[in-house]
Protein backbone atom coordinates (compact mmCIF):
# COMPACT_ATOMS: atom_id res chain seq x y z
CA UNK A 1 0.00 0.00 0.00
CA UNK A 2 1.39 3.26 -0.64
CA UNK A 3 -1.52 5.03 1.31
CA UNK A 4 -3.37 5.04 4.71
CA UNK A 5 -6.83 3.91 4.53
CA UNK A 6 -9.21 5.95 6.16
CA UNK A 7 -11.77 3.36 7.19
CA UNK A 8 -13.77 3.55 10.25
CA UNK A 9 -14.44 0.38 12.42
CA UNK A 10 -17.05 -1.68 11.37
CA UNK A 11 -16.42 -1.20 7.09
CA UNK A 12 -17.52 -3.45 5.10
CA UNK A 13 -15.00 -5.62 2.88
CA UNK A 14 -16.61 -3.68 -0.25
CA UNK A 15 -15.44 -0.62 1.30
CA UNK A 16 -11.73 -2.16 2.20
CA UNK A 17 -11.54 -3.12 -1.85
CA UNK A 18 -12.59 0.36 -3.04
CA UNK A 19 -10.06 1.89 -0.95
CA UNK A 20 -7.63 0.20 -1.71
CA UNK A 21 -8.01 -0.08 -5.20
CA UNK A 22 -5.46 2.10 -6.95
CA UNK A 23 -3.01 1.87 -3.77
CA UNK A 24 -1.30 -1.21 -4.26
CA UNK A 25 1.79 -1.44 -5.12
CA UNK A 26 2.78 -5.18 -5.67
CA UNK A 27 0.93 -8.19 -4.30
CA UNK A 28 1.97 -11.93 -2.79
CA UNK A 29 0.96 -15.35 -2.19
CA UNK A 30 1.41 -16.87 0.75
CA UNK A 31 1.51 -21.08 0.83
CA UNK A 32 2.14 -23.36 3.62
CA UNK A 33 1.99 -26.81 4.28
CA UNK A 34 0.74 -28.80 7.34
CA UNK A 35 0.19 -32.42 8.62
CA UNK A 36 -1.89 -34.17 11.08
CA UNK A 37 0.79 -37.17 13.12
Amino acid sequence: MDAELDLTEGSSVTDLQKAMDGHIITESTLMGKYSRN
